[in-house]
């Protein structure tokens, strides 16, 4: 488990047990992200059944686990039962000069049916 500085007091600290247990029961949205990609606004539109988008990340490359627009680790895709799952191969510890997840994606046109 990650441990937080906070300042109480005008010191840097643990933050107090009861505060982390107020925010215990708080629920975030996570979203695990197999890729992105950047695309012209013309594009997108003539998207059609069918058609393929190729995104940024390889086969069998870790998926990420995005919190609140903040990565927080890594994983790689699972089936459990008839439902996807992600095993976490990473927790990223992050820091106050870590940017958000953002597009980064090279932009492309979808390819055709094969």
């Amino acid at each position: 488990m990650k441990k937080v500085a906070v300042m109480t007091n005008g010191r840097i600290g643990t933050p107090p047990a009861t505060a982390l247990g107020l925010l215990r029961d708080v629920e975030v949205e996570v979203t695990l992200e197999i890729g992105r990609k950047r695309m012209k606004i013309g594009d997108l539109l003539r998207l059609g059944t069918g058609q393929t988008l190729e995104l940024d990340k390889a086969a069998g490359e870790p998926l990420e686990i995005v919190v609140n627009g903040r990565l927080i680790g890594r994983g790689e895709a699972v089936v459990l039962g008839d439902r996807y799952g992600l095993r976490i191969t990473e927790i990223v510890t992050t820091s106050s000069s870590e940017p958000d997840v953002a597009m980064a994606a090279p932009e492309a046109t979808p390819t055709e049916p094969q």
